[in-house]
């Protein structure tokens, strides 16, 4: 009897170990907010869209994608937007 109360306690512990892992579902993308400026905008990328922020006023000017719902928006940004050449060309990786 002794032996079994024994063996009862780290039994139970290793099988709630073992179902703990079962739980939950997938793990989703994290995204990291990241932030790139040119001079007259600042660029966000931060999960599920990437904007452009007046620097003067801190307004809106756009964002990626649109909230007009007309792109179905699967991305998820996780790293900063980088502005680069004499045009401004912004680069944002996602996951996809």
């Amino acid at each position: 009897m002794r032996n079994t109360r024994k063996l009862f306690f780290p039994v139970l512990i290793i099988a709630a170990l073992f179902l703990s892992g079962c739980a939950g579902g997938a793990l989703a993308n994290n995204s990291w907010p990241g932030l790139s400026v040119n001079g007259e905008s600042a660029y966000v990328a931060f999960n599920n869209n990437v904007y452009a922020v007046n620097l003067e006023n801190g307004t809106e000017r756009w964002r990626f994608p649109n909230s007009d719902g007309q792109v179905e928006n699967n991305t998820a940004f996780f790293a900063p937007p980088t502005v680069f050449g004499e045009d401004d060309t912004l680069i944002v990786g996602d996951y996809s």
